[in-house]
């Protein structure tokens, strides 16, 4: 499998990874966002190792991958895709921002829609975010999902609703 383009390569994770990994992972302007962290150490550790064993998994039910820069070898983020049927995936993904405003997002983005539609035959792939996530749903529109629209979700790290976004891209659109 290889999945490249003009910056980026997406690779399965490695042990080794996990520094990098932390770099971001335990960064909390990095992960206001998300429904987790800022990790310590020791929890990005165990992601590591949960995600090298979801990749061994036969049948996969969840492709994570590292963002990788051609360039320079650096790991920079994770993007991966959770099936939600025979179908359908969430697209889902996290950068360094020390990489933000680069178009990497987007670039990474784009070769995993590819890798949905033609290696894994999937029909749509869709992503969500908070909605104050500007940056996230940017990256969605430039990536070719669209807008479809506004949903509740319970944020455990700010006990809290939030209202996300919804986008989706069907394979005869892309």
């Amino acid at each position: 499998m290889n999945l490249t383009s003009k910056h980026l390569h997406l690779r399965p994770v490695k042990i080794d990874d996990a520094l990098s990994i932390h770099l971001y992972a335990g960064d909390e302007e990095t992960t206001r966002y998300m429904l987790w962290g800022p990790n310590t150490y020791s929890q990005t550790l165990k992601y590591v190792e949960d995600t090298i064993t979801l990749n061994n998994m036969v049948p996969k039910k969840i492709y994570r991958f590292a963002i990788v820069l051609k360039y320079s070898d650096d790991l920079i983020g994770m993007i991966d895709l959770t099936l939600k049927s025979s179908r359908v995936a969430e697209i889902g993904y996290i950068l360094n921002r020390s990489h933000w405003n680069k178009g990497y997002t987007t670039e990474a983005m784009k070769i995993i829609i590819n890798y949905a539609f033609k290696d894994l035959h999937l029909d749509k792939v869709f992503a969500t975010c908070d909605k104050q996530n500007i940056a996230s749903y940017r990256v969605m529109e430039k990536a070719g999902l669209h807008f479809v629209g506004t949903f509740t979700k319970y944020n455990p790290k700010l006990d809290k609703d939030l209202e996300g976004l919804l986008y989706e891209l069907d394979k005869s659109a892309s």
